[in-house]
């Protein structure tokens, strides 16, 4: 649209000269030519360029929004990445406990100690599972 805009100003300021100087008018455009008729010829002469303009322009925000696109996939697929390390941690992190929970559950003759490890075990371990659902 700018391209557009900045003829129009062209032709505004020829008619400006053509209005300062009438005797150079009738080589640009006979004055038997209304101003509207300049207008419309100007317009079809020009509308191929502005149609040019306005496609290149939709093509540069196609490829824009195109970009942007694969960019958010790719985010989206590092995000994933991460979160299936971070799941595969906490995965490894309750299989300890379940293991050390099963092994002093086993235990016949627990000290006190152990009593409240256990006890520290399971509850740490119900918090855990809560974080899943």
């Amino acid at each position: 649209m700018s391209l557009l805009k900045h003829f129009q100003d062209s032709v505004h300021a020829q008619e400006d000269f053509i209005r300062k100087h009438p005797a150079v008018s009738v080589a640009i455009f006979p004055s038997f030519l209304p101003a509207p008729l300049v207008d419309k010829i100007i317009e079809h002469e020009t509308k191929p360029y502005v149609q040019e303009g306005e496609q290149a322009g939709y093509a540069r925000a196609s490829d824009v929004y195109e970009k942007k696109l694969l960019e958010q996939a790719d985010r989206f697929l590092k995000q994933t990445q991460l979160y299936e390390k971070e799941r595969d941690a906490y995965e490894a992190l309750l299989d300890e406990y379940e293991a050390e929970i099963q092994k002093l559950t086993e235990k016949v003759n627990r000290t006190e100690i152990e009593n409240r490890y256990l006890q520290e075990l399971l509850l740490r371990e119900r918090q855990l599972l809560k974080i899943s659902r």
